[in-house]
């Protein structure tokens, strides 16, 4: 995740917006709900009076339950009461709030939902760091190595040796460093494959997904390359430019290079190579669900500098995948057209050497910047994107981005789940679908067949609640983890198994697609809602207090996480979400 600071004034700005709409919302609910309590205690009031005269024995109807006092006094803590709300309600409502959470160094922007987040994230990194159970599960303790891995690497003195050995296992060294270098022996169709199963996009960019046609079938998908810096390398200023052929020729001498001379020459022609793939590549690539066959991609692309049949059974062939009847007639979601055409060109424009030198640098800058992560010297590589503290990355990381999500999740699922809130929230969701159902049939603007359709879809809306069923499988989770054995010690080598085991993983999925699976990770606090699927997604992590808790006044939870719900369902009929309905894919436009 890139963050950059910002002025105080600014961020506060931010926080303040960024905060506004749900605090709003909150303040609101609870000013309801005083409103109802308030005139139920007044009505209460005056029939006592009526008959018996006297209300000493009678208790007023507010809920006096510790959680509705603690919510109570966190809401008046929200505020700031010495406003005058009718000068400005912004303030009044939510100055509490903002002053209580000071905007953290490496976000530009801070409200409830990244609150939640955190909390969940702490309490993950609680439960990666207790000591195993006898009766622990083998993937839990694989996320508990890998995570000690690090936020140990911090301390690791081996310097960039595993980088070394790393390239010199895969690729069989850096050409760029080697004086000796066979041309004849070089093979770059076996090379990209060999980046790709280390997830590092070289001339292209290849992965598996759904197919967009049919979400019950997973397909191949090439698309242009991603540039790690973020940035494309034309856009950069001369500073940068400088700083990159820098850590590139710094490389080079711990790869063991000799000629300097003749290393500044080759990094030139790497660079000048770079400079034109980000060229040709779009700043905003359309049309990038195109369907070819590999046989219509050999016909358009095909050139004596790169075979692309021969790449797409090269990866998929590696044994740890298996798959050997790949044919001409395999669909390859294919990115712009305007980029692979011009790539052709540019590979028959440039030498096997510089090539060979691109590709296996992309891969040592990867892995470089991970044994760099820890160590950053803030003006030396003010150039890389500011991240935040160690713990916090590594636990974002496994959480969200890299493949121990499963095994983290699953850990943080066990031990966050409360059926009983389950329950609720699934009541709460029917009753807000009832509520949509009776706002359509009052629709003056909708016909009987756009209120019957929209009242079907929403009745047949999949709803996900808090985890993903095979997060409690313990034998899925033991299988999908079955090759990876993490050392606490080595990093590096933790982070390039994971991808390569990762990397066939996807692989094994290609073609058939479980529609049950749930993509939405539980710890994250986030809601979706999922148009191929008709589903709404609500994981564990943004059911908590403030957005939800069973002790709260229904007010407040239809209020917060009522306002989520409701906010999920409408996507079902949006621009997007209206194109497509229950089980099959369908167009439909409203007649108004």
């Amino acid at each position: 995740m890139s963050r950059k600071p910002q002025s105080v004034s600014k961020r506060c700005l931010v926080v303040t917006s960024a905060s506004l709409v749900f605090l709003l919302t909150l303040t609101i609910s609870a000013v309801i709900l005083l409103a109802v309590f308030l005139s139920r205690s007044s009505v209460k009031h005056v029939t006592a009076n009526a008959t018996s005269g006297s209300t000493a024995d009678k208790k007023d109807d507010i809920c006096m339950t510790k959680e509705c006092i603690a919510l109570a006094s966190r809401i008046t803590q929200y505020m700031d009461s010495s406003i005058d709300p009718c000068e400005d309600f912004y303030h009044f409502s939510c100055k509490g709030w903002i002053d209580q959470n000071v905007l953290p160094r490496d976000r530009t922007s801070m409200t409830i939902t990244d609150v939640l987040q955190d909390n969940a994230l702490l309490k993950l990194k609680r439960l990666l760091e207790a000591d195993d159970m006898p009766s622990e599960r083998g993937y839990i303790i694989k996320a508990k190595d890998f995570y000690a891995s690090c936020v140990n690497h911090v301390h690791d003195t081996r310097g960039y040796k595993p980088l070394v050995d790393l390239i010199l296992k895969d690729f069989g060294g850096w050409s760029l460093a080697d004086d000796h270098w066979n041309e004849s022996a070089f093979d770059a169709e076996a090379m990209v494959a060999r980046a790709s199963s280390h997830f590092v996009s070289t001339v292209c960019t290849f992965s598996v997904t759904v197919d967009f046609r049919d979400d019950k079938v997973r397909v191949l998908k090439l698309d242009q390359p991603t540039f790690i810096l973020g940035e494309r390398l034309e856009s950069l200023n001369i500073s940068r430019k400088n700083y990159y052929r820098q850590i590139m020729a710094e490389m080079a001498a711990i790869f063991g290079v000799n000629n300097e001379t003749v290393t500044a020459e080759l990094i030139d022609n790497v660079m000048d190579f770079e400079k034109n793939l980000s060229m040709i590549s779009a700043i905003q690539p359309y049309g990038i669900n195109n369907p070819f066959t590999i046989s219509q991609m050999q016909q358009r692309y095909l050139s004596s500098a790169f075979d692309w049949k021969k790449f797409f059974v090269t990866v998929t062939s590696y044994p740890e995948i298996g798959i050997q009847n790949l044919t001409d007639s395999e669909i390859i979601f294919r990115g712009p057209n305007a980029y692979f055409l011009a790539l052709k060109t540019l590979l028959l424009q440039t030498s096997k050497r510089t090539l060979a030198d691109f590709i296996v640098w992309r891969v040592i800058l990867a892995y470089k910047l991970i044994i760099d992560y820890n160590n950053l010297d803030p003006d030396r590589y003010k150039y890389v994107p500011w991240l935040p503290d160690n713990e916090m990355v590594c636990l974002e990381t496994m959480a969200f981005y890299n493949n121990m999500k499963y095994a983290t999740n699953s850990l943080y699922a066990i031990n966050a789940l409360d059926v009983e809130d389950k329950i609720l929230v699934s009541d709460l969701i029917h009753r807000i679908q009832a509520t949509f159902n009776a706002t359509v049939n009052q629709a003056s603007w909708l016909n009987d067949y756009e209120r019957q359709f929209m009242k079907e879809k929403n009745g047949n809306m999949n709803i996900s609640l808090f985890y993903w069923e095979r997060m409690y499988n313990a034998t899925v989770l033991e299988e999908y983890y079955y090759n990876m054995s993490f050392n606490r010690e080595t990093f590096l080598e933790n982070v390039a198994l994971l991808n390569k085991e990762s990397f066939y993983v996807m692989l094994r999925q290609l073609r058939l697609v479980n529609r049950n699976v749930w993509n939405l990770l539980p710890i994250q606090s986030n809601a979706f809602y999922n148009e191929f699927r008709n589903s709404m997604d609500l994981p564990e992590g943004y059911l908590q207090p403030s957005i939800f808790d069973s002790n709260f006044p229904d007010a407040i939870n239809y209020g917060s996480v009522g306002n989520i719900i409701g906010h999920e369902i409408t996507h079902g009929f949006d621009s997007n979400g209206k194109r497509r309905v229950i089980k099959e894919l369908l167009f439909f436009s409203y007649s108004n």
